[in-house]
């Protein structure tokens, strides 16, 4: 039997007393109507939703914009149960008993039996055995409830979810702001000035609520401290934390370029005395990778041996503000990093793209999307084709040099180029994610 005290915080935290309903949308936070589109698409189904992301990306507001939308449709607040565990005064929930207790408490007390319930569970991963609880709520087939969880560490909750729900749940990527969000956001124009600040200030909410760019850089810090003591250090064997937070620093610095593991070690283990670390370095990439701090995409070849072959990747940053660069430089690797964002963000397949009978042939991105395809080289300027021919001709001789049936496009900051061959476009990068965007 729950106390009455944890009651009382309970229905405090999720919004079922009047006064506390303003802070389920605060004045300052965008709504982000695409995303509870989606939820509110997949309430139809009957499959456990998981909103999955970035720590502080902006998973618990969109959950939050949801009930806010739940309740002007007229949903019974009490029918809705929030549950954040990142909030301490709520600890004794993620305990197995007590959470399974308020779960009863709030079905058979609480809420309304003649209406759909709808169970949001944030940061469901600090609940012990939260996988086989959440299947088996999901599996009582006298509740008609939706439930939502959140998590921000993808093969933690993916494994589970596989073992205890097989096929019964779908993933909501949830990623830090779009440009067109940030424009939003910041209430900047649309332009490619715009996008140059974005490139700088990256997507994430907190910082960019910030008035100084020093205090800006120590709330991002706090995000990936926080990202790697949370979802790393505490939730995986990690012996050695000072490589860890070695290896993050690299792939901050490192975005948008060849990497491999053995460079890896060569670069960084001189840096971190003592054992040895090398059979280290792989699992901590993965680590980082699951706690959706970079992405690596895999390489696009007609022959799955040479895939296999191919040790040499490229990472990329969930948001550009995460970058460490010297100020002034490196916006190719910026723009080159918001255009492979913005392509997964909308549901693209995205690898890279080698022709290995030709080494020198290596194209940005090979992306497809409902039986489309495209290739795209990213580029920050082109300029004058007879003043930068090296140039030209390596972004626009690579396409070329393909017959890929697909979409060949090279993006930049130039407004308008003519390109020398026929089958291949030039884009401005605001016309691109303009193009992007129709595909839905």
């Amino acid at each position: 039997m729950i106390s009455e005290e944890l009651k009382r915080k309970i229905a405090s935290r999720t919004f079922w007393n009047d006064e506390k309903s303003d802070a389920l949308i605060p004045g300052d936070v965008l709504k982000r109507s695409k995303y509870i589109n989606d939820i509110e698409s997949l309430a139809k189904l009957n499959i456990v939703v998981a909103a999955l992301g970035i720590r502080r990306g902006g998973k618990s507001v969109i959950v939050k914009q949801y009930i806010h939308k739940l309740r002007q449709e007229g949903v019974p607040r009490e029918n809705i149960l929030y549950l954040n565990f990142f909030l301490r005064v709520l600890a004794d929930v993620q305990k197995e008993n007590v959470f399974l207790e308020v779960i009863e408490w709030w079905i058979h007390e609480v809420s309304d039996d003649g209406e759909k319930r709808y169970l949001i569970l944030d940061e469901v991963q600090e609940i012990e055995n939260w996988d086989s609880n959440v299947a088996s709520i999901f599996e009582d087939h006298t509740l008609d409830c939706q439930i939502i969880i959140t998590g921000s560490n993808s093969s933690l909750l993916s494994e589970k979810l596989d073992t205890s729900l097989g096929g019964r749940y779908t993933v909501l990527n949830v990623y830090p702001f779009s440009f067109n969000e940030y424009c939003q956001f910041t209430g900047s124009t649309r332009s490619v000035d715009s996008l140059k600040q974005y490139l700088l200030e990256g997507g994430m909410a907190e910082p960019l609520k910030t008035d100084s760019e020093e205090l800006r850089e120590r709330v991002v810090q706090d995000i990936i401290n926080s990202t790697i003591e949370r979802d790393i250090i505490q939730r995986q064997n990690i012996t050695n934390p000072k490589l860890l937070h070695a290896l993050v620093d690299y792939c901050r610095m490192m975005f948008g370029k060849e990497v491999s593991v053995p460079g890896i070690e060569k670069e960084i283990l001189s840096q971190v005395k003592g054992q040895q670390h090398s059979a280290l370095v792989s699992d901590y990439l993965g680590f980082i990778q699951d706690a959706f701090f970079i992405r690596m995409p895999e390489t696009y070849s007609y022959r799955i041996k040479d895939v296999l072959k191919n040790k040499i990747s490229k990472l990329y940053l969930a948001d550009t503000s995460f970058a460490l660069y010297k100020q002034g430089t490196e916006y190719g690797r910026l723009l080159e990093n918001l255009v492979y964002s913005e392509l997964i963000r909308r549901r693209y397949n995205v690898q890279r793209f080698f022709a290995y009978k030709n080494k020198n042939l290596e194209i940005d991105f090979f992306a497809e999307k409902q039986g489309k395809a495209m290739l795209v080289q990213v580029c920050w300027l082109l300029g004058d084709e007879n003043e930068n021919a090296t140039l030209w001709s390596r972004e626009f001789g690579n396409l070329s040099g393909t017959k890929l049936n697909a979409a060949k496009y090279v993006v930049s900051l130039d407004q308008k180029i003519n390109s020398p061959f026929s089958d291949i476009r030039h884009l401005n990068i605001l016309d691109f994610l303009d193009l992007i965007s129709s595909d839905g």
